[in-house]
């Protein structure tokens, strides 16, 4: 078929929204379909404006529009029908443009929440026009950077980065220069391919209204660990030569604050993060264990290991017995554990593992090391529930490992004192 042969036939599916479906999905009995027709109707009856028939007659373009339309449906498959809004043309026509040529994952993600939460009545205000030129606006390293903003929003609605830079103050005359870029430690949480452009991304997202730098204040929560993931540079600032010139050398600290603007921009981004977080709770609540596994997964899968979904998952997996998926997803996030959750929080999976592995001596040991950790660390759980472990542990057999295992759990709930907990470990 040549290429106006190609184009006409296009161009023929375009006459009407419901053609168009057919032409893109090609199998019309897939469930889902009826909402993505609810949603889509007047921009794809207003498609040609895009001169998307001749974009299409590009395999490559094609295909790209064809599988990036497959996860629009997936995403909006939850909402319910009498909750689905037709999508204006301001915002759906330019996010169909870009959906024809964006393969990059976590980019083409942010497009496809910006379109799925313009499908939804109950979303629909929250997604600005302008969203789309701040993604436009954005590298994968940006996007992938963004997602790191969704976890800190999920976690709690005020976003701080806190960030370390390295001032020489002159001597000889007034003022001083930066012997550093100011350093967040963003590169030890977020997998991205250019380390060394943070700053830049940065500076974008300043530029954008996403974030403001705070500078001078300082955040009261300690800035400890990004020392400690920064001491490499302390042992550089310590040889530097000629000293004398300098009456100093200091740690500023600060920090970015991401904006309101921003928080709207993260929260219409993050439209199916935000359902299967909230699928992934229900089920656990429910005790539907393989469902609430299944939400998890597909979060991780997105690039997401939102550190109360990766905690979660974790533990389903050890109250579901499947070990082997435990220690596999521990593996492969063991750092981004690490740098979320507090050393109590570490150990409490340190402990729980070496319980559901029989490996009672190293379940005793870590106790004993958790011990030595502040009180105050116990606060850093938050509102951790342990019903689910609690739960399971009635069905395991009555035994002193066991009753240590309840007992630490009662310790982090403080509902006993280390001094108990001491004691059943060594009674003498």
């Amino acid at each position: 078929m040549t290429i106006p042969d190609e184009l006409k036939k296009i161009s023929e599916a375009m006459k009407n929204g419901s053609e168009l479906i057919k032409f893109v999905y090609q199998d019309t009995a897939q469930p889902g379909l009826k909402k993505v027709g609810m949603a889509l109707e007047t921009v794809f009856d207003l498609s040609n404006t895009i001169l998307l028939p001749i974009k299409l007659v590009n395999e490559k373009s094609k295909i790209i529009f064809v599988n990036n339309m497959e996860r629009y449906k997936r995403k909006i498959e939850h909402i319910e029908e009498d909750d689905i809004v037709d999508v204006p043309p301001e915002i759906g026509i330019p996010l169909l443009d870009k959906l024809t040529y964006t393969q990059d994952y976590y980019v083409s993600e942010m497009y496809l929440n910006l379109l799925a939460s313009a499908s939804s009545k109950s979303n629909s205000m929250t997604t600005h026009p302008s969203f789309i030129r701040l993604v436009e606006c954005l590298s994968p390293d940006e996007a992938k950077i963004i997602l790191f903003l969704t976890d800190k929003y999920f976690e709690k609605k005020e976003i701080k980065i806190k960030y370390i830079y390295y001032r020489a103050t002159f001597k000889a005359q007034q003022g001083g220069r930066n012997l550093t870029r100011k350093m967040t430690g963003i590169e030890h949480a977020v997998s991205i391919q250019f380390k060394n452009n943070i700053p830049i991304y940065l500076e974008n997202f300043i530029g954008l209204g996403l974030i403001v730098d705070k500078e001078p204040w300082v955040l009261i929560d300690p800035y400890d660990e990004l020392t400690e993931l920064y001491k490499e540079i302390q042992a550089e600032i310590d040889k530097i030569e000629n000293k004398d010139q300098f009456s100093s050398i200091d740690i500023n600290k600060s920090y970015y604050e991401v904006t309101d603007f921003g928080k709207l921009f993260i929260y219409s981004c993050s439209f199916n993060l935000r359902h299967l977080l909230t699928k992934g709770v229900e089920c656990i609540q429910s005790a539907k264990y393989n469902e609430a596994i299944q939400h998890h997964e597909e979060l991780i899968g997105h690039g997401f290991p939102y550190s109360s979904a990766l905690l979660n998952l974790l533990e389903l997996y050890l109250i579901t017995d499947n070990i082997q998926k435990y220690e596999e997803l521990y593996q492969e996030y063991e750092a981004s554990i690490n740098n979320k959750a507090s050393a109590l929080t570490q150990k409490y999976f340190s402990i729980l593992h070496a319980y559901f592995t029989k490996n009672y001596t190293k379940m005793k040991n870590e106790i004993i090391l958790c011990l030595e950790i502040e009180c105050t660390e116990k606060i850093k759980m938050g509102s951790w529930s342990f019903s689910e472990i609690l739960s399971t542990l009635k069905t395991k057999p009555d035994d002193k490992n066991k009753i240590m295992i309840y007992s630490f759990i009662k310790y982090l709930n403080s509902e006993i004192e280390n001094s108990e907990l001491i004691k059943l470990i060594d009674p003498n």
